[in-house]
């Protein structure tokens, strides 16, 4: 039976998971469940489900009962986990979210704007936020892409960009950040949450990297400290201990109305929400409050300490990126490849050889994301791979050198580049459309998106006229062979307004 022997701490604030205690409870008695889920506690579900997942595991897999709360009208245990969680992480108000920080970034803006008011975004945006476009209508204004004018790799929002956007398309309600950036680098709140008080905009962050923010001194402070964001979404599972999809949407004090957060909610998340789920958010953030901070510091000195190593092996450097006053997230590591290779070559080497996966990786860098599960062993194992590589990599090819800067540069430039807008991305959306060869799309206006994954900055966004740059853009990235979401394989078509 599950239990909560070792935990070792007294069932008080922090220490307590009020919804893992009232599913226990619920447990405790073998009721029969004449209730969905269909599986009945897993005497149902395929075999290969229970052995793998354990059967305590899927007896978890409940739904809203007596005593165990309605996530969507929470008075039980959810609405003490959700407080236990605002207190936490530093928020007004806390929600559980069961579909993602995705859940979190559809909510913000639904509650934040109505259609046809203008929205200040980040090009280099989640794929979430032009769902969020799509959904409410929106009238997007773009702030510039910073992109490192070496490597290609997405930077931080500037300030000025912003203040420069307000500028040209004034009266806007509601400023997106996505901060930190997936390399773990982090912008100036400070200083864009000022541009946008002067503007009367309110701030909203995507915080989905950036869930174990301030839980220890040698980690960036998380976006509600500034006391200039409205509304953060965190992803719980990528930084915390939570399962796949498990999130949180913060809220700070007097800003966006509660009540239209929780009804935007309502629309974009499931009916059905998982208690499993929901478990491991309250567990994780029992975690994260309790342990968070001894485990958090230490694996920034580990990481610190592998990235000095690694950093002094030749053909190879720490993507550090601009100085920022909040610093940069130590648990992210992104080395860029200037020795004999291709950093890609270099993920396929250490999965293949060493059992070491990377979180993504380019034609120049390679991205490693630790976290509470990673330990010691894991970072020598990661060392090693990277010095055997090395060791075969044959000296005979040619390294990286001016010719390769300049690509890099010239990419840059082009991912910079802001085609003009036509329609809004919902219109685009319910247009008539049509597939066209790259070829036959200059001109024409986009139906869909196109974003080359890495780095994640759009190349494309429905609604924009495809000038000669995006066209090169484009052209570019399918002779590279570079993974996009949107267009056709290979970006053979791309779907236009008809």
């Amino acid at each position: 039976m599950l239990n909560m022997k070792g935990h070792g701490q007294s069932a008080s604030g922090q220490e307590r998971a009020p919804l893992f205690e009232a599913i226990l409870a619920h447990l405790r008695d073998e009721d029969i469940r004449l209730h969905v889920p269909g599986h009945k506690g897993g005497r149902g579900a395929a075999e290969f489900l229970s052995e793998a997942l354990g059967r305590e595991a899927v007896r978890l897999d409940l739904t809203e009962l007596p005593g165990l709360d309605d996530l969507h009208s929470p008075t039980g245990p959810i609405a003490d986990a959700e407080a236990l969680a605002a207190e936490a992480f530093g928020a007004a108000r806390t929600f559980f979210l069961v579909n993602g920080s995705t859940a979190g970034v559809l909510a913000m803006m639904l509650a934040s704007v109505c259609p046809g008011e203008k929205a200040y975004v980040p090009r280099a945006m989640h794929r979430s936020l032009l769902s969020a476009l799509v959904l409410t209508g929106a009238d997007p204004v773009y702030l510039e892409p910073r992109v490192d004018e070496t490597y290609g790799l997405p930077l931080p929002q500037d300030p000025g960009d912003l203040a420069a956007a307000v500028r040209r398309h004034p009266g806007g309600r509601v400023v997106f950040l996505v901060d930190p950036t997936y390399h773990g680098l982090c912008a100036d709140l400070d200083r864009l949450g000022e541009e946008a008080a002067a503007a009367g905009v309110r701030v909203c962050v995507d915080e989905a990297h950036g869930a174990h923010f301030g839980f220890a001194p040698d980690l960036p402070s998380r976006a509600l400290a500034s006391g200039k964001v409205a509304a953060a979404t965190q992803s719980l599972h990528k930084m915390g201990t939570a399962l796949t999809q498990g999130a949180l949407l913060h809220l700070a004090a007097d800003d966006l109305d509660p009540e239209r957060v929780r009804a935007a909610l309502a629309a974009v998340q499931t009916s059905s929400p998982s208690y499993v789920l929901m478990a491991s958010l309250d567990l994780a953030r029992r975690f994260m409050a309790t342990s968070g901070p001894a485990v958090f510091a230490g694996l920034a000195r580990s990481m610190r300490a592998t990235a000095a190593r690694l950093s002094a092996l030749p053909g190879l450097r720490v993507f550090e990126g601009p100085a920022s006053p909040r610093g940069r997230d130590p648990l992210k590591l992104t080395l860029v490849v200037e020795a004999p290779g291709d950093a890609r070559d270099l993920a396929r080497d250490l999965a293949e050889r060493h059992g070491v996966h990377a979180e993504l990786a380019d034609e120049r860098a390679i991205l490693f994301i630790a976290g509470p599960g990673t330990t010691a062993g894991d970072l020598d194992r990661l060392e090693a791979g990277v010095e055997d590589y090395l060791r075969r990599t044959p000296a005979g090819r040619p390294a990286r050198g001016a010719q390769d800067e300049r690509d890099g540069r010239d990419l840059a430039v082009l991912l910079r580049h802001l085609p003009p807008p036509a329609t809004t991305p919902r219109e685009a959306f319910f247009a008539r459309s049509e597939r066209v060869t790259i070829a036959d799309a200059l001109g024409r206006i986009a139906a869909e998106a196109v974003v080359p994954a890495p780095p994640g900055i759009p190349a494309v966004m429905p609604g924009e006229r495809l000038d000669r740059e995006t066209i090169e853009l484009l052209n570019r990235l399918a002779r590279a062979g570079a993974h996009c979401q949107g267009g056709g394989p290979g970006l053979g078509w791309i779907r236009v307004l008809a």
